[in-house]
């Protein structure tokens, strides 16, 4: 019995030896993190089972060399892009006008060499002065220029050399409506066509869609860091139904209603245009007063947020108007020209010769987010004719005022005495009121203008395609 209790203990204790010799060796693995000791038995085995191959001992990298891991490098904290420098102050900018540009068979038949092509320059010749200085020069294209039918210059369809445009280029326009009621003379592929001439031609032509997807786009232009929306539209066009691929195509031309001009500005206000102006072919023809449609025009789309309207179509010079109307709370000037009646035509009725070149000076302040000004200024033009040394006759376009006070620069073999370009004045000076009598004066540009560079003329996305 004796012997069972010491064996009993002995047991117990050998137990307690090795629980105290556990804890020990758990307590060093936590205090130091790393392995027990090998074990003697580990220790003793043979060299060849834990020995490394010697080809491998020599390929392998030293202690020194041994590969470790990058340092993990924290991601540089993203760069924010510069912020655009915030416009401050006001920046001014000239817009110029002329009204319908018509190519008659007069004209032509005046233009003609006697190679076979076209010099119109001589009918803009006295004029092309003060077509200058302006940061935009822009005016109505009336005729097509379509090779798939004869040239022609009456009322059963207008269809200009291409030398025409040539002309036009010389005297530096920029923007050419197309947008008019002979714009489709030659139905989609006339349109096409001269859309596509002039935009070869270096203009940017608006009012005519090449595809569906350019209808609703807009065009902005910079004009000295300014957005300039433009907008062309016509109420009607001589041939109305308009086919492509057997399948209407009335959405090839601009058609005037206030739902498509409000659409526009919405469009363009989102695309960041600060001023809108919009060009209109309305109006009853030799009328010398706007009739309702026009004044209706004016009315809905100053509301929709246009800040200039001009018109053109009646072949006569109508009134123009500046006020002040109030937009979503914010009261602003705004300006129309209810038609600026024919710039250049050989039509003879003395309405369609009194014409005028009619510049708008615009003040947008950065500072208030608006536009604050149009100031409008004259140039009177007038259409006269003569026959030349081969009897044909021959057109030119003088400044009024410039005649009026040398007339030894009308040609001399003109029928037209000087009492006639007098009474063209008096006219002219009523019909754009009396008012603006005190802004009528001749343009005498330090600098030849010169058109925007060509990325001041690409529309931003979304816009009507440009040259």
């Amino acid at each position: 019995m004796k012997r069972e209790t010491n064996n009993k203990r002995n047991w117990i204790v050998l137990n307690a030896l090795f629980l105290v010799l556990a804890v020990v060796i758990a307590i060093n693995l936590y205090v130091t993190g790393g392995a027990p000791a090998k074990s003697p038995e580990a220790a003793a085995l043979p060299a060849e089972a834990s020995a490394i191959p010697a080809e491998a001992q020599e390929n392998a990298p030293s202690a020194a060399e041994t590969p470790t891991l990058p340092e993990a490098t924290p991601e540089p904290e993203a760069t924010p892009e510069p912020e655009a420098e915030a416009k401050t102050g006001t920046q001014d900018f000239s817009m110029r006008f002329v009204g319908d540009l018509m190519c008659c068979d007069y004209q032509m038949a005046d233009a003609l060499q006697a190679d076979g092509t076209y010099d119109f320059t001589k009918h803009f010749a006295q004029i092309k002065n003060e077509l200058q200085g302006a940061d935009v020069l822009l005016g109505n294209f009336e005729a097509c220029m379509y090779s798939g039918a004869p040239l022609n210059g009456t009322i059963v369809g207008f269809n200009a050399p291409l030398d025409y445009a040539k002309a036009l280029k010389e005297c530096n326009f920029d923007v050419l409506f197309t947008s008019n009621n002979h714009a489709m003379d030659f139905l989609v592929p006339g349109a096409f066509e001269t859309t596509q001439k002039l935009r070869d031609t270096g203009f940017v032509a608006l009012g005519t869609n090449l595809t569906k997807e350019d209808v609703g786009s807009v065009y902005i232009r910079d004009v000295r860091g300014v957005p300039v929306a433009i907008l062309a539209y016509t109420a009607r066009t001589n041939k109305y139904k308009l086919e492509l691929d057997g399948e209407d195509a009335s959405w090839v031309m601009n058609y005037y209603s206030a739902e498509r001009v409000a659409a526009d500005v919405k469009t363009a206000r989102e695309l960041g245009a600060k001023v809108i102006v919009m060009y209109l072919h309305e109006g009853t023809e030799k009328d010398t007063e706007p009739d309702r449609r026009q004044l209706a025009a004016a009315n809905e789309s100053f509301a929709a947020g246009v800040d200039a309207v001009i018109m053109s179509h009646t072949h006569s010079l109508q009134k123009m108007e500046k006020r002040m109307v109030t937009v979503d709370g914010v009261e602003k000037p705004v300006f129309v020209a209810y038609s600026l009646g024919n710039f250049m035509s050989s039509a003879i009725h003395s309405e369609s010769l009194n014409n005028i070149i009619l510049n708008l000076d615009f003040t947008y302040d950065w500072d208030q987010d608006r536009l604050t000004s149009i100031d409008a200024s004259y140039v009177l033009t007038y259409t006269y004719n003569y026959y030349n040394d081969q009897k044909i006759m021959s057109f030119s376009i003088v400044p009024l005022e410039q005649a009026l006070a040398d007339f030894s620069m009308v040609d001399s073999r003109t029928r037209y005495k000087q009492d006639r370009f007098q009474s063209a004045y008096d006219k002219i000076m009523k019909r754009i009121g009396v008012d603006a009598a005190e802004d009528v004066f001749t343009f005498h540009p330090d600098s030849v203008h010169t058109p925007a560079p060509t990325a001041e003329q690409t529309p931003v996305a979304g816009s009507s395609p440009t040259p």
